[in-house]
């Protein structure tokens, strides 16, 4: 029914009215109204929309063409959608087109018949003053080019934005959420660094550009500058599971700026919650207890020489998926244990471990017992069961248990 348009043609005689029109619309059931368009637009700038309606009786005089601009919108029930407060609009009928006016809208439109018999476009002009999300809706009443009467709806958002002339010296990108209820989120090992300068003249003053940097409500860190590096708070493992807010201030002021992308200024402060890596990864030739014991007696098991280092080693390190990849990060281990069963299968009169790094992995590489490899026959294979224990450097414990066939 409608599509948005850069034309405008005045005809038509009109009528400008004070504001007139239901304050609501509700639309469901047999009269639905589906969304046409997503439009961003500036406030106090004209805009234009056209409307191309296909198929209708040859005389417009026939039909009724309202359209209505609210700047609420709810969903009610299941079903139903209902627009409201009211705050503009116009209205063809009987050959002359009335206005609505009010001090937050002001419309201009036109008709003009398509090529065939039935086809017209309504092309609107419209200016709204105040920034915001709008919603206009378009309804038409009338009898088809075959004399059938029926109705159509539909409606554009129009994300009605200030226009900004403040702009950042250098594009970035850093998480975020614009909504008060959520929490842009990173994860431990990830690197945030920006400069969040504006370019312009009134604003080139170095000296003038600080930032504070928030734990809860407490500084935690502050300079001078417009160029702010977070890796003290994403590489500390003490900041896992805080929240942090990034002040960016010109002057001992919050700076506002045009970014494309929204629809509205943005501004130079952030807020996000440092998160732990998403999953601990582990690297051995052994198979964990829990995937063993699901395994049938139809699988084949690999067994392995236990002389080759190799095959004493388990290592850890901590992967977080990204896009392009993976991060991967070493993990700090603390209060490790390592028991076996049977007992004998680790040297008893030395540690029965060796903790060190390798890349980016920690190892835990177990000191087996020579004698124990020696009592199994040549063409023999025993199964062992490792028990390793430890804490994080975030303070969650982890347990797991490791079975190998061993030769």
């Amino acid at each position: 029914m409608m599509k948005t348009s850069l034309a405008f043609i005045l005809s038509l005689f009109f009528v400008v009215s004070s504001l007139a029109q239901p304050d609501e619309l509700r639309f469901g059931g047999q009269n639905t109204i589906q969304v046409l368009d997503t439009i961003i637009v500036f406030a106090k700038e004209s805009f234009d929309i056209q409307d191309r309606l296909s198929d209708w009786s040859s005389s417009f005089a026939d039909i009724e063409y309202t359209v209505s601009i609210f700047n609420i919108i709810e969903q009610i029930g299941e079903s139903y959608i209902g627009f409201s407060n009211y705050i503009g609009g116009l209205q063809y009928s009987n050959g002359l087109v009335n206005y609505f006016s009010s001090q937050d809208v002001v419309l201009k439109s036109n008709v003009e018949r398509g090529i065939n018999p039935g086809d017209y476009e309504v092309r609107m002009d419209i200016t709204i003053r105040q920034p915001g999300v709008f919603y206009v809706v378009g309804e038409i009443k009338g009898k088809s080019e075959r004399g059938i009467y029926y109705e159509n709806e539909g409606y554009w958002v129009v994300n009605c934005i200030a226009r900004a002339e403040n702009r950042l010296t250098y594009d970035f990108s850093i998480k975020r959420s614009y909504d008060f209820d959520e929490i842009a989120t990173y994860r431990f090992g990830e690197s945030i660094s920006f400069d969040f300068s504006i370019s312009g003249a009134r604003m080139n003053n170095l000296s003038s550009y600080h930032f504070k940097v928030y734990g809860g409500e407490t500084i935690i860190h502050s300079g001078i500058g417009s160029y702010i590096n977070l890796d003290f708070i994403t590489k500390n493992s003490e900041m896992v599971n805080k929240t942090f807010t990034i002040e960016g201030l010109y002057s001992g002021k919050l700076i506002r700026f045009f970014n494309p992308s929204l629809p509205g200024p943005d501004s130079t402060y952030w807020r996000f919650e440092l998160l732990p890596p998403e999953k601990l990864e582990i690297r051995t030739s052994w198979i964990q207890l829990e995937e063993f014991e699901m395994m049938s007696d139809r699988d084949v098991i690999d067994a392995f020489d236990l002389r080759l280092i190799e095959n004493r080693k388990f290592s850890f390190a901590w992967l977080t998926n990204q896009e392009g990849g993976a991060m991967i990060s070493r993990p700090g281990l603390k209060n490790v244990t390592v028991t076996s069963e049977p007992e004998g299968l680790l040297r008893s009169t030395a540690s029965t471990f060796r903790l060190y790094e390798e890349d980016y992995w920690q190892v835990i590489e177990i000191n087996v017992d020579p004698a124990f490899i020696n009592r199994i026959a040549d063409d023999e294979i025993e199964k062992v069961i490792v028990n390793i224990n430890f804490q994080t450097q975030f303070g969650d414990q982890k347990s797991m248990s490791f079975v190998g066939m061993v030769f």
